[in-house]
């Protein structure tokens, strides 16, 4: 079931010079409240989830940071075409505040910059059989880089986007 899919924008007039939004398809949606903010024209709000909403430096100071920078054998296209078709299972991931996915110009190398709540829901996805399966989805080569980290400082501990009424 595919409840949430990706629409391509225009950069050059869309909010944030964003390239694509994810909306829902109320077709398929189960109201299993993955998306958590739905707007009237069926765009998820991009606002910050549970722990992401920490109001306090000691809330923040919870929350896990993982970057992962790899090598892969598809091109451009066919790996954000993975990174599309993976995005709803992305989404319901357990303890994932966001991910950002990542091309680093310069090397040719692609990545990922995670956001969890803890340590034990970053544990739980390594544990997954979606993080299994990354290395092969995406034809990693040779050996991926993989850092985690502690927030120690939040420049701006409110969530970006203000939450609806």
């Amino acid at each position: 079931m595919e409840c949430i899919r990706l629409v391509k924008d225009d950069p050059g007039t869309a909010p944030h010079g964003r390239a694509q939004h994810a909306v829902v398809n109320a077709a398929e949606c189960s109201e299993c409240e993955t998306c958590i903010d739905v707007c009237e024209q069926g765009a998820i709000s991009m606002e910050a989830i549970g722990a992401a909403e920490a109001q306090t430096q000691e809330e923040a100071h919870s929350l896990i940071v993982q970057m992962v920078r790899y090598k892969s054998g598809l091109s451009d296209e066919q790996v954000l075409e993975q990174y599309q078709a993976r995005s709803s299972q992305n989404l319901a991931v357990k303890g994932l505040i966001q991910k950002y996915y990542l091309r680093f110009q310069t090397t040719g190398e692609y990545g990922a910059i995670y956001l969890w709540e803890s340590e034990e829901a970053l544990k739980e996805f390594r544990e997954s059989e979606l993080a299994r399966s990354i290395p092969e989805v995406l034809q990693i080569q040779g050996t991926s880089t993989v850092e985690t980290a502690e927030i120690v400082l939040v420049l701006r501990p409110q969530p970006f986007f203000e939450k609806k009424a």
